[in-house]
C-alpha cells in the first residue's frame, strides 16, 4: 500500500491573509480575550470553593455520606398509623441520601401489603415468630430492636441508623436536622444518640425551633446511634423494657443525648405498647408545633426553610457548659415562697414587675419543692422528671423568649455555690426484703432520709452492693427507680429464693 505522508496542521498564522496588520490586532485581542475569560473562570472556581467550605465551617454541617445511613421504621402490626407516617417521610429533604427500611415484627398481611406498594423506595425486612411465641409487648419490642439494628449493623454495614416508630410522623427537616447534629457523635464521647423528641416540649415550653440542649435523659422517639454505640449495646441488649434499661446509670455510663426544642416527631398513636389513649391527650397532643408549619389528620409537617442550627462546636460538652454556667449565673433568682410571681411567668403577658433580664432561675431543695413547682407550672405527670441535664432543666418563657432555669441545690453542677446544698455523706443498707427504711436504718443507728432515695435509686450506687450480671436489672413498679434481682437456686433442697436492694 502507498502510505502518504499527511500535511503538517496550519496554524492561525499559516492562513492566507493571517499576517496583515488588521488581522494580527484581531488575532491579539481574541487571544487577550480568550486568557481573560479563562482567568475569570478559574477564579469563580476558587471562590466557589472557598464559599462551599466557609458554608461547612461556618455551621459545622458534616454533610451525609451517601447510602451510609439508614433509616428504619419499626412496624408490627399497626397498618393505620403506618400510612401517614411513609407519607411525611416520601417528600424529606435529603431523602435519597438515606436508605428506608421497613422493620416488621410479626407477619400482619396489611403491613406486609404496605411494604410491597412502597417496595421502590422502601426495604422490607421481616422478622417472623416463633409459633405459640407469647412472651408478652414489651419484649417483643426488646427482641424486635435488637434484631433489626443487628442486621443493619453487622449484616449491611451502615454507620449510622434512625430509628423511627411506626406510630411517629416527622418534619420537613427531620432529615436535615439530623445531618446537622451527627457529627456531635464523633466529637463528643459524651454524648450516645441524637433525639428528635423533647420530653418537655409543649406549646407553653417551646417556642424556638432552631434551639437544642443536652439531657441525661433518653428520649427515644426518632433517635439516630453509631454503630460503635451497638457494638457495645447488642452483646448485653435486655429481654424487656430497653428503654429504661438504656437510661440506667450503668449502661448509660452518664452519656448525654442532644434534643430540640421543638419535636421533630409527632406522636399519633393512640393505643400502643407503652401509650394510652388518656397519656396521649394529657400530654402529646399538646406538642408544640413550628408555626410556619401545617396540621391536619394528626400529622405535621414543616413546609418551609429549614432552621439555622447553630454550630455543633457549640455543642461540644465544655463550650455547652461554660455558657450554660453564664447562662444560669445571669438569671434572676426566683424565691418559691413568691408563687404568684412564679404563677406570673407562664401567664402573663409581659408585665411591669418582672425583671427585663431574658432568664430566671428557682432553685428546690426537695422533692416537695418541685412538686410545688410542678403544681405552679402545671407540668404533666408524665414528663415532670425528663429533660433534666446534670440536676437542671430549661424552658422557654412565653411572655418575652427567655428561658426559666429549674435546678436542683442538690446535684445541679452550675449553680453559684452558694445555692447548692451539700448533702451529708449517703449510707446505703442492705435489708431484708419488705423491710422499712426506718427499720433498716435503726437497726444499724443511722436516720432514713427519703429525700435521698433518688440517689439510692441509681444502678450505679447499687452496684457498689450488688454484681450487676446481664439482665439482672428490671424494672418493676416504678420505671423510675430500678430495682436489682438476683434469683437463684438453692442445691440442697431445689427451692428459689431471691434477693432484692431496697431502700
Amino acid at each position: 500500500r502507498h502510505f502518504s505522508q499527511p500535511e503538517p496542521r496550519k496554524s492561525i498564522e499559516d492562513l492566507p491573509g493571517a499576517r496583515s496588520p488588521s488581522n494580527s490586532n484581531s488575532i491579539s485581542k481574541l487571544r487577550r480575550f480568550t486568557a481573560t475569560a479563562f482567568s475569570l473562570i478559574a477564579v469563580i472556581g476558587i471562590i466557589q470553593l472557598v464559599c462551599i467550605s466557609r458554608i461547612y465551617s461556618s455551621n459545622d454541617a458534616i454533610p451525609v455520606t451517601s447510602r451510609q445511613w439508614a433509616l428504619v421504621i419499626m412496624a408490627c402490626n399497626r397498618p393505620w398509623y403506618l400510612n401517614p407516617v411513609i407519607s411525611s417521610i416520601s417528600t424529606l429533604p435529603l431523602l435519597s441520601t438515606v436508605d428506608v427500611y421497613i422493620a416488621q415484627d410479626g407477619d400482619d398481611p396489611h403491613v406486609a401489603a404496605i411494604a410491597r406498594k412502597n417496595r421502590k423506595w422502601i426495604s422490607h425486612i421481616q422478622f417472623p415468630r416463633p409459633t405459640g411465641h407469647n412472651k408478652g409487648s414489651t419484649v417483643n419490642l426488646a427482641h424486635h430492636y435488637k434484631a433489626t439494628l443487628d442486621t443493619l449493623f453487622f449484616k449491611r454495614h451502615y454507620s449510622h441508623v434512625i430509628v423511627l416508630e411506626d406510630d411517629l410522623v416527622v418534619s420537613h427537616d427531620f432529615l436535615a436536622y439530623f445531618n446537622h447534629f451527627a457529627g456531635l457523635l464523633d466529637l463528643d464521647p459524651k454524648v450516645m444518640c441524637i433525639s428528635a423528641y423533647n420530653d418537655m416540649g409543649l406549646r407553653r415550653f417551646a417556642a424556638d425551633s432552631s434551639h437544642v440542649f443536652r439531657t441525661d435523659f433518653f428520649p427515644g422517639l426518632g433517635w439516630m446511634l453509631k454503630r460503635s454505640l451497638w457494638e457495645e449495646l447488642s452483646p448485653i441488649w435486655p429481654d424487656d423494657h430497653f428503654d429504661w434499661w438504656l437510661r440506667m446509670s450503668c449502661i448509660s455510663r452518664h452519656r448525654h443525648c442532644l434534643a430540640p426544642e421543638m419535636s421533630r416527631t409527632r406522636h399519633i398513636g393512640k393505643i400502643g405498647v407503652n401509650s394510652n389513649k388518656e397519656e396521649y391527650h394529657e400530654g402529646k397532643m399538646d406538642l408544640a408545633i413550628d408555626p410556619r408549619s401545617s396540621v391536619f389528620d394528626d400529622s405535621f409537617y414543616l413546609d418551609t426553610d429549614i432552621p439555622e442550627f447553630p454550630p455543633v462546636k457549640s455543642l461540644i460538652r465544655h463550650s455547652y457548659e461554660r455558657r450554660l454556667v453564664e447562662r444560669v449565673q445571669n438569671a434572676l433568682k426566683i424565691l418559691l415562697i413568691d408563687d404568684k410571681l412564679l404563677s406570673e411567668l407562664m401567664t402573663a403577658p409581659m408585665n411591669r414587675r418582672l425583671s427585663p433580664r431574658p432568664s430566671y432561675l428557682i432553685v428546690f431543695k426537695s422533692p416537695e419543692e418541685f412538686a410545688l413547682v410542678n403544681q405552679t407550672l402545671n407540668f404533666t405527670s408524665v414528663v415532670e422528671h425528663r429533660s433534666f441535664y446534670r440536676g437542671i432543666l430549661e424552658v422557654r418563657l412565653p411572655f418575652n423568649n427567655g428561658h426559666l432555669f429549674l435546678a436542683d441545690a442538690n446535684r445541679c453542677v452550675f449553680l453559684d455555690p452558694k445555692d447548692r446544698t451539700v448533702l451529708p455523706p449517703l449510707v446505703g443498707v442492705v435489708s431484708e426484703a419488705g423491710a422499712s427504711c426506718d427499720d433498716a436504718c435503726s437497726a444499724v443507728n443511722l436516720i432514713c432520709s427519703p429525700s435521698r432515695f433518688a440517689d439510692v435509686a441509681d444502678s450505679s450506687y447499687m452496684e457498689s452492693f450488688f454484681p450487676c450480671e446481664r439482665n439482672a436489672w428490671t424494672i418493676e413498679s416504678s420505671p423510675c427507680n430500678p430495682r436489682y434481682h438476683h434469683w437463684w437456686i438453692n442445691q440442697s433442697d431445689a427451692t428459689t429464693s431471691g434477693l432484692r436492694a431496697g431502700t
